[in-house]
């Protein structure tokens, strides 16, 4: 059910992402929110209940960050509906560089060797 319920979030985002980008700029975030979430529910779906070793890779080591970001999407989206202004400032921005910055370094952390000290 969790695997059917993502995939239908996945699809059901881009296709209010496709039809609505034009007349509702603010949709573009309503549609990323439910993106990062059907992609977070794909990611606990693999980790949870496949076999596969490979999915499980491939989903939690390159999408790892996807829950991190529903908090900044759901932010912009109420921020851009209620203000009269749709851009962002370097304000919001800054949030989505910090997640960038601490994926990066827990990257480089996960692949580097454990050697303890002798």
């Amino acid at each position: 059910m969790l695997l059917y319920l993502s995939i239908t979030g996945i699809v059901l985002s881009a296709i209010l992402f496709y039809f609505n980008v034009r007349n509702f700029p603010s949709v573009v975030f309503l549609a990323l929110f439910f993106f990062t979430m059907s992609l977070n529910g794909l990611i606990q779906y693999a980790l949870l209940y496949s076999d596969s070793v490979v999915a499980i890779g491939v989903l939690y080591v390159n999408f790892s960050f996807a829950p991190f970001l529903t908090g900044p999407m759901a932010g912009w989206m109420a921020r851009s509906t209620q203000g009269p202004s749709r851009r962002k400032s370097s304000n919001d921005c800054a949030c989505g560089r910090r997640m960038l910055h601490e994926e990066k370094s827990w990257r480089i952390a996960m692949f580097q060797s454990y050697r303890p000290e002798a």
